[in-house]
């Protein structure tokens, strides 16, 4: 799809490609701003994404095109003077404007009125999309992120994101939303006109989330003639799935990992605990712990020979070498 759409997105249709413009703009190429509202209204994007008017409080209709009588629109306790073709707004004292809409001290922008608060001190009530003292703050300055699109709705900002990004302020990328399991990887996939994100698995996994194993039900067999069904790959290492260098061996059929010094565990995915400084076993006794040590051998860490029970009543001499074998 070769067409530029400044803003918009290129897709293809039965027609050739066309352009699909966002709701703030138009034209073959989205090349204009599609805002049509008079009289200073100010467009915005309803829920469902269809260009409204925010109109001055002077004005009404689709497109602000309609003043609005000065006896229907009396702020801040304004009353209504009938003149002999006309009528308007006379105002209390600390407002002017036609609907007495304006204090002099304080200008609001953008539409919006001046009130007072019950201390009398001069306020701006700004109209949706906009904020400050005298609502001449924007929402959508720095509202989404990434690269998004900002648009003021009567509810507020709204952000249209980039292909990669998703969120209320296109703050996540798609790939960090999606979870990818045993060592899979996210990649984002074109799918015209959207970008969508998907796992690519490694060749033992499967699922959205590569969160299938598919060797789970062939770990009983030894050989692939015995389960035919089972991936050839299942009957080939790594179908232990072993990890920190551990090696996969088969006892009784069953796959198991053997696993380094240094880890522990099914798949030797645990640190392995600290090492038994016993030369036999370590046994736990009411506060206290020790060496239960094998025949022939003896002391606190079982690290002398006993040399009575290991050579026998009549031995001479015995020693005991760096690898903890007994000469005698």
């Amino acid at each position: 799809c070769n067409l530029n759409c400044n803003l918009g997105k290129c897709v293809m249709s039965v027609n050739g490609p066309k352009c699909v413009c966002p709701p703030l703009y138009e034209g073959e190429l989205c090349e204009r701003y599609g805002c049509h509202c008079k009289n200073k209204g100010k467009c915005y994007v309803n829920e469902i994404n269809k260009v409204k008017c925010q109109c001055p409080a002077e004005w009404t209709g689709e497109y602000c095109e309609t003043l609005v009588s000065p006896c229907e629109l009396c702020l801040n306790g304004g009353h209504c003077v009938a003149k002999e073709i006309s009528t308007k707004c006379h105002c209390p004292a600390g407002f002017t404007g036609a609907w007495c809409e304006h204090c002099p001290e304080l200008q609001c922008q953008n539409g919006g009125i001046c009130l007072r608060d019950k201390d009398g001190k001069p306020v701006c009530n700004c109209t949706a999309g906009y904020t400050g003292e005298r609502c001449d703050i924007i929402h959508c300055n720095t509202y989404c992120q990434n690269g998004g699109k900002c648009f003021l709705t009567a509810s507020g900002p709204i952000c249209i994101c980039g292909e990669a990004f998703t969120g209320k302020k296109c703050e996540s990328g798609l790939c960090d939303v999606l979870h990818c399991y045993n060592g899979g990887t996210c990649i984002l996939l074109k799918d015209k006109p959207i970008v969508r994100p998907e796992c690519t698995c490694p060749s033992q996994f499967d699922g959205d989330h590569c969160e299938i194993d598919l060797c789970q039900q062939c770990r009983h067999c030894t050989l692939s003639s015995q389960c035919p069904s089972c991936p050839e790959m299942c009957f080939s290492p790594p179908y232990c799935n072993c990890r920190n260098n551990g090696t996969c061996v088969v006892l009784k059929g069953v796959p198991h990992c053997r696993c380094g010094d240094a880890w522990s565990g099914t798949e030797c995915e645990l640190p392995a605990p600290s090492p038994n400084p016993c030369g036999g076993v370590c046994a736990l006794l009411p506060g206290t712990r020790h060496c239960a040590c094998p025949a022939g051998y003896t002391g606190e860490r079982c690290d002398k020979a006993d040399c009575r029970t290991a050579c026998g009543v009549n031995y001479v001499s015995c020693s005991l070498d760096e690898h903890s074998n007994i000469t005698c």
